[in-house]
């Protein structure tokens, strides 16, 4: 067994050396939009129809916010000001289902020395249409600090920190996990959390699948992934390197990322990781230029990622999945690789007719598929490959660019 893990570790490292030296290149985190004045942090945050919205959080100075701010992605010259929250609100979870955004969970406000912990028990329904909010059923236990993620029409609020009984200067860890439905406005229970953080922990979901990170109990894992069925089934999953906290989490390509935060000594994490699910591991794949604390999610509609400000950000980026680079010859035309995620085969729209080489590595950097082509369109057989990440190197005239692939 010593001697297999052995090998696994030098098959990983080796395909660690491709993707590091390859990834951070050709999956570059871009600024989009003007810069914040001064940072934000510990909102609620969702995405629809190409625009990013903002509610609630803080300044980097401590002052707590009620505004809402939207930025249009395809044309992102200014954040817009949108109705204000009813009130302060920092610390929760915003989903979106039939259009709308709903928002749960988090602070009103802390006040006082010691300090007392004022928190939110609306669950407020904002639509985008008519820029208005609609009080809907309070949450029953509230909390601060969860993470949370949507599952159908469904909000899974994740273990977070809830108000210790009798004692509002309080705040004790919370194994619950409370189930919001946006379409018949009940809140339910379901099987409760296996580990207990209320400290700035991150989810995502694929599916009915919920990805959980960011959980600091000694020796305990870091994440989790929790099928959803009448209960939810946790299991852990490999640790994520470095163990971010505080960052954020969020799903492209049917993948899982984390992006931001700090690594357990507490320096700033500017690394991008995406979890290989089959392999069960991570791979790095960018470097975030700032790493923002204390914004949970990663937002996007699965073909690209957004990372919104956060403590020591003053900006907005954007992460896309398509973005192709030239290892050893910048003016090279990139390629067109489709469907991307793909099953049976990919196609692949060379830059000219000039004979050139593919290949495929696993994300344990194996090679599973070569092939010759000399026409200006070649396709990939992948029917007998396993679901996951692959690398796709092109080689022609003195030129090698390499390409992700998603299997599913």
């Amino acid at each position: 067994m010593a001697c297999l893990n052995y090998l696994r570790s030098i098959q990983l490292l080796g395909a660690l050396c491709i993707l590091v030296a390859h990834y951070p290149a050709s999956a570059q985190w871009e600024k989009i939009g003007p810069p914040f004045e001064i940072f934000k942090n510990d909102g609620f945050y969702g995405y629809a129809d190409g625009v990013l919205y903002m509610f609630g959080g803080k300044l980097g100075t401590g002052t707590l916010l009620t505004e809402c701010s939207t930025l249009n992605t395809e044309n992102p010259e200014a954040w817009i000001t949108k109705a204000p929250l009813p009130t302060t609100r920092i610390g929760g979870y915003a989903g979106l289902y039939n259009g709308k955004f709903y928002l749960v969970g988090g602070l009103i406000n802390y006040t006082g020395t010691p300090t007392i912990y004022n928190f939110a028990s609306a669950v407020l329904e904002y639509d985008p249409a008519t820029d208005t909010y609609t009080e809907k059923t309070s949450i029953p236990l509230p909390v601060y600090e969860a993470a949370g993620a949507v599952v159908g029409s469904k909000i899974y609020l994740i273990a977070g920190g809830a108000r210790q009984a009798d004692n509002p200067q309080l705040i004790e860890e919370s194994r619950k996990v409370q189930v919001y439905d946006m379409a018949t406005d009940v809140w339910s229970t379901t099987t409760d959390a296996p580990f207990t953080d209320e400290d700035y922990s991150m989810a995502t979901a694929i599916g009915n699948t919920i990805y959980y990170f960011g959980n600091r109990t000694q020796g305990e894992p870091y994440g989790y992934k929790g099928v959803v069925g009448e209960t939810i089934q946790w299991s852990p999953i490999a640790d994520c390197p470095e163990k971010p906290f505080a960052g954020a989490c969020g799903v492209m390509g049917n993948t899982v990322y984390i992006a931001g935060g700090a690594i357990q000594s507490g320096n700033p994490n500017y690394d991008t990781y995406y979890y290989d699910e089959p392999n069960d591991t991570w791979i790095k794949n960018a470097e975030l230029p700032e790493p923002g604390f204390f914004v949970p999610v990663l937002l996007g509609d699965g073909t690209a990622l957004y990372y919104i400000s956060g403590t020591g950000n003053f900006n907005t980026y954007r992460l896309s999945l398509t973005t192709g680079v030239a290892e050893s010859n910048e003016e090279t035309p990139a390629l067109r690789i489709y469907p991307n995620p793909a099953s049976e085969a990919v196609t692949i729209e060379l830059p000219s007719a000039a004979p050139c080489t593919l290949a495929m590595f696993s994300a344990l950097g194996e090679k599973v598929l070569t092939q010759s082509a000399n026409s200006s369109t070649a396709m990939l057989d992948t029917h007998t490959l396993p679901p996951g990440l692959y690398t796709v190197r092109y080689a022609s005239q003195g030129s090698t660019r390499y390409y992700r692939l998603i299997l599913k």
